[in-house]
């Protein structure tokens, strides 16, 4: 009988023993070392889906093929992704799980500047490497030395935008309309001070609150400017409803607008067409696109610069595991520091000391057909 009340109770601890491996590490036989955990953060539904949903399908597609050769040293890459809905609430709630119950090694960040700048202070509790793949605000990589951002800043945005207006197509009366997120105010801002540097005048200028729809009276007021184009700075649901009313009020000037535009949501919504708008010049592969519809669930997906960039977001941050040898932040942060690395986004990309990538173009692209379209004056 006492043998086998010890039989049970070792078999009981052997059972409890399993539990808790279970419970701490998520299968038998591996613990938190076996894996390095990335984060990802995107808009996957929400406003800006597009971005988000092509955000995550780029860096799958890189923790895919990082796995596929072996992961890092002997370590596989678990990816982690929270859906912050295209709100800077959810946003923080998701940096708050990633950096406090997840415990991830890097995060990717594939949201815009609002949201960015919701997120950021989160890192001073708790130092871990973000990469920036889209947001743009130039005030983002200085919140912390600790955020690197591959896609070009909103000063190099703004005064690309002011210097096409006034020196590519001649325009010196210029209406500006936009919305009042970080986004918007920062290349405002930037575009603001370059165009009247350079001599322009500006006739219109008019914010409206994020969620307005109606726009109606202010398209009525610009109507009686002498305004001979006009800039837009707005997200996709703002966005067409002010192409719409320009639309239906017969405006004919020329709009250009900021890189939001390039978002499926404004382009497929039929109230864009002939408008323009400036965006970085970053490389979309066809055979990298064809590559990301490969990926389940992302057949479908219209591939845009958002997927090549968290692509090579991902990428550059687990090389930078690699090279630290090490998942330490201070490591992965001064490798970060030292990147040179050859991307499809971009084919060099280096960082400045405060983070930013260091070499950048932009284009003006227009929407024709539903479809974006490199436009040649």
């Amino acid at each position: 009988m006492k043998l086998k009340w010890i039989i049970l109770t070792l078999v009981c601890l052997v059972i409890a023993a399993i539990v808790i491996g279970v419970a701490t590490t998520g299968w038998f036989g591996a613990t938190e070392t076996d894996v390095i955990k990335i984060g990802v953060i995107a808009p996957l539904t929400g406003e800006l889906a597009s971005w988000g949903q092509n955000g995550y399908a780029g860096a799958q597609l890189a923790i895919d093929e990082i796995n596929a050769n072996g992961g890092i040293n002997g370590k596989k890459i678990l990816l982690i992704v929270e859906d912050d809905k295209s709100t800077n609430d959810e946003s923080v709630r998701a940096i708050n799980k990633l950096l406090f119950v997840d415990d991830v090694d890097g995060i990717v960040f594939t949201d815009g500047s609002g949201a960015a700048s919701a997120v950021l202070p989160a890192l001073e509790n708790k130092q871990t490497s973000l990469m920036l793949s889209v947001a743009s605000n130039q005030d983002l990589t200085k919140m912390s030395e600790f955020v690197f951002r591959i896609y070009p800043s909103d000063s190099l945005q703004g005064k690309f935008a002011a210097s096409y207006l006034y020196n590519k197509i001649n325009k010196r009366n210029i209406a500006v309309i936009s919305g009042q997120d970080k986004w918007a105010q920062g290349v405002r801002e930037i575009f603001l001070d370059e165009y009247k540097k350079l001599g322009g005048s500006i006739v219109f200028d008019e914010k409206f609150d994020d969620k307005a729809t109606d726009f109606k009276t202010m398209v009525s007021k610009l109507k009686s400017t002498r305004a001979e184009a006009i800039y837009i700075l707005v997200h996709p649901v703002s966005g067409i409803a002010l192409l719409k009313e320009l639309n239906t009020q017969g405006v004919e000037l020329p709009v250009l607008g900021g890189d939001v535009l390039d978002s499926g949501e404004i382009i497929k919504s039929g109230e864009g067409e002939g408008t323009l708008y400036t965006l970085p010049k970053i490389n979309t592969p066809e055979d990298f696109v064809k590559t990301i519809n490969k990926i389940p669930n992302f057949s479908d997906l219209g591939v845009s610069i958002a997927a090549s960039t968290a692509y090579d977001s991902t990428k550059i941050l687990i090389d930078a595991i690699d090279k630290a040898n090490s998942t330490n932040p201070e490591a992965v942060q001064k490798a970060l520091t030292e990147t040179n690395y050859k991307g499809i986004s971009n084919p060099v990309i280096q960082f400045d000391s405060e983070g930013d990538i260091k070499t950048a173009e932009f284009e003006v692209r227009q929407i024709v057909n539903k479809e974006s379209v490199v436009y040649e004056q």
